[in-house]
């Protein structure tokens, strides 16, 4: 019988093994992008209606609209100066969510009278609705769902990845050590990669408030 080479076969397990981890790194990879980049695009989105909703108030000329815009101000200050901290720990903040119910408290108690401010008032609800949609999908952003078994997966499969090279023999030692080390620095840091997409309201790139400011600074 002959002699089996075991780097042979052991190579060839690990080309299997190698296929299964890159399409899951694909698969995380591409899903933390999408998800950072909708993320940045809601803030985004939600801080520009907000300012239309209050530019729309003020047009429709109820003595009660700077009480409007104040409220909304104090929503954005809330995001700012609260619930990012809060979104850290992928939390909702509850002094946020009612500041923006006392938006819509306010907006509702507004008097209407005329064509003019019935029209002025419903584009005024649109651009609110969009705001609140908004800030439903950037929550939704920092809530584990179901990354908690893709991340179980990912992390199981890297551990895999690196620890099966140890099976492989090798008569230089320095070499074998190398070589687990740049596929441990790879794996690393494309695991890491995946980390800093998939929080994006934490890190080095960690999605800021500079929408809501410039909503503070012209509202």
């Amino acid at each position: 019988m002959p002699a089996i080479d075991f780097n042979v076969v052991g190579g060839a397990k690990f080309g299997y093994l190698a296929e299964v981890f890159a399409a899951l790194v694909a698969f995380v990879l591409i899903d933390a992008g999408i998800r950072y980049t909708q993320a940045r695009s809601e803030i985004q989105s939600e801080a520009m209606s907000l300012r239309l909703f209050g530019d729309t108030v003020a047009e429709m000329g109820d003595p009660r609209a700077a009480e409007v815009r104040q409220a909304v101000r104090d929503y954005a200050s809330s995001v700012v100066g609260t619930e990012y901290r809060w979104m850290e720990l992928g939390r909702e903040h509850d002094g946020t969510r009612q500041a923006l119910q006392r938006v819509v408290k306010v907006f509702l108690s507004l008097d209407v009278q005329g064509e003019h401010q019935r029209l002025a008032q419903l584009q005024a609800s649109r651009f609110l609705t969009r705001a609140m949609e908004s800030r439903t999908q950037r929550l939704n952003a920092v809530r584990p769902g179901l990354r908690t078994l893709i991340w179980t997966a990912l992390i199981a499969n890297a551990l895999l990845a690196v620890g099966f090279n140890w099976f492989f023999a090798s008569a230089n030692l320095r070499a074998q050590l190398a070589m687990v080390a740049i596929l441990s620095a790879s794996v690393s840091l494309v695991v890491y990669m995946a980390l800093v997409l998939s929080h994006p309201f934490t890190g080095d790139l960690a999605i800021g408030t500079r929408p809501y400011l410039a909503l503070l600074a012209n509202s």
